[in-house]
């Protein structure tokens, strides 16, 4: 914490947070986490101790996110082009195989690695652990690109009741689709288990709880944990 900071500062940053910590505590907020933000080392860390901080004031969060510019890159360091249809990627058996691999062994464990060292307590899941997530083929043009028909959110919620952060990334077996909208599939999990929908995190803005696309680096939750105060 800066140390220029003084006490009355530091006191008027946590009555600044006071409303914001009674509003959400004990309450579900599903953050949906992805786009450039993902590739910011430095923003990658920020988003993943604000998440914790909210983890600690008591706010039951969910952390949903996706990878497309990990998949694209190694897609592209195996020779493989990719086709989009409508902004959507067309998704063959060896391209689901790269999304697998970079979405469950390497970006989710990477996040789940950083919640830890953050202080936090996470734990890593799939569309496809516990049944989590239903889709059926979305178009026969695209491949194995699913379009959700049901979310089971018992895996989430039982997670969430042991103190855990959930950290999902999209996909299911034994299809194998690819759930390309992450939308949707933040979105699906929202509606059905969450109090707060958080805004996009992206390399513009991260959402604040109230969903008014305002950046959580502008509340004073974050100040208090950097000693900062808003601006």
């Amino acid at each position: 914490m800066n140390s220029q900071i003084t006490n009355a500062q530091r006191a008027d940053i946590l009555i600044q947070a006071l409303p914001y910590i009674k509003e959400y505590y004990n309450k579900i907020l599903v953050v949906k986490y992805g786009g450039n933000a993902m590739i910011n080392e430095e923003l990658k860390e920020a988003v993943m101790g604000d998440i914790v901080l909210l983890s600690l004031i008591g706010v039951k969060v969910v952390l949903v996110h996706g990878g497309g510019p990990e998949i694209t890159e190694l897609l592209t360091k195996i020779g493989k082009k990719s086709e989009f249809v409508n902004g959507l990627r067309v998704t063959d058996r060896e391209t689901v195989d790269v999304v697998q691999m970079v979405l469950a062994g390497k970006v989710n464990k990477t996040l789940v690695n950083l919640l830890e060292m953050n202080g936090g307590k996470a734990m890593g899941i799939s569309g496809m652990d516990g049944r989590l997530i239903e889709a059926k083929m979305k178009d026969e043009r695209l491949g194995y690109v699913g379009e959700i028909t049901g979310i089971n959110i018992s895996p989430v919620t039982d997670l969430l009741e042991r103190g855990y952060i959930p950290d999902l990334h999209r996909g299911m077996r034994p299809q194998r689709q690819h759930l390309q909208h992450q939308r949707r599939y933040g979105g699906g999990i929202h509606c059905r288990c969450a109090s707060r929908r958080a805004s996009d995190y992206d390399d513009r803005h991260c959402g604040d709880p109230a969903g008014q696309g305002r950046s959580l680096h502008a509340d004073p939750r974050y100040h208090a944990r950097r000693g900062k105060a808003p601006v």
